[in-house]
């Protein structure tokens, strides 16, 4: 199985202190383990926003390095555009990059974990699951 890691939870295992959330991530290490360009973005932008960016932008780069990068491509824009519809459709909307990192995750057939299930369940056609 394919995960695809939303940025809460790469905050979380980057901040440490959730032993349950670290022992998942370290079990599933042999699985395929990701993180969207969105969230690798909003990563940058967190360090770069932080009281230490250089030190955070460090972080934030080893943390990066062994996991593999699903970018987001021509079928994720579809599958954005599906997801935006059906969402505003049934009244239910969730944020952007939220809607875009679902994309990433429904066009490579990948299950977003994520500590934030009540916009993510709302998605038709997501695997979710909250290690934490």
């Amino acid at each position: 199985m394919s995960y695809l890691l939303d940025t809460d939870i790469c905050i979380y295992l980057l901040n440490g202190g959730n032993e349950k959330l670290a022992k998942k991530f370290r079990e599933n290490s042999r699985e395929v383990l990701a993180i969207s360009t969105i969230t690798e973005a909003e990563l940058y932008f967190g360090a770069l926003h932080s009281l230490k960016p250089q030190n955070n932008l460090e972080r934030v780069k080893h943390f990066i390095d062994p996991l593999e990068i699903a970018p987001f491509d021509s079928e994720a824009a579809l599958h954005f555009a599906e997801i935006k519809q059906a969402l505003s459709k049934k009244g239910t909307p969730i944020g952007v990059m939220d809607m875009l990192i679902a994309a990433v995750a429904r066009s490579k057939q990948m299950t977003v974990v994520t500590n934030n299930l009540k916009h993510f369940k709302n998605v038709p056609q997501l695997w979710v699951e909250n290690w934490s």
